[in-house]
């Protein structure tokens, strides 16, 4: 299923930290892939679960066009290199709002899969810059709250 992203960035489920996913069940896992039928069908890099209503730490993200989505629960950047970089982002929760955005060029990352196995990431590039965007989703805040 196609899900309803929130564009109205005074949301209050885009504005507050999400909480953790306590148990992967059948209902977190078809919330991951509605999620990411969602990123498809909205040609986007990446999804937080609070962009689509649920205040959960769940994102997807789609590593390279061809590629399939990772979907990463209770994510935590465990390291962040000193060397950041300034890009243009958008989002899907603002439509037509574009921000200069200074962030890590690389992370370290932990997370779960789908299946409950730990996952453990180094990444660098757009990726790592798409996560980054996608944590600070979990964290309630917006590309709109970074300073320019």
């Amino acid at each position: 299923m196609i899900l309803s992203i929130k564009t109205d960035q005074n949301n209050p489920i885009l504005r507050q930290k999400a909480k953790e996913v306590k148990e992967i069940n059948a209902e977190i896992k078809q919330l991951a892939l509605d999620m990411v039928k969602t990123l498809k069908a909205n040609n986007g890099l990446g999804l937080a679960a609070p962009q689509v209503g649920q205040s959960l730490r769940l994102i997807t993200v789609k590593p390279e066009p061809d590629k399939e989505a990772l979907v990463l629960i209770n994510p935590r950047i465990k390291k962040a290199s000193r060397k950041k970089t300034i890009i243009e982002e958008g989002c899907l929760s603002l439509p037509n709002t574009f921000r200069p955005v200074e962030r890590p060029e690389k992370i370290t990352l932990e997370a779960l899969d789908i299946n409950n196995h730990p996952v453990k990431m180094k990444v660098k590039g757009l990726l790592a810059r798409t996560i980054q965007h996608e944590i600070d989703h979990l964290d309630g805040l917006l590309i709109v709250d970074k300073k320019q």
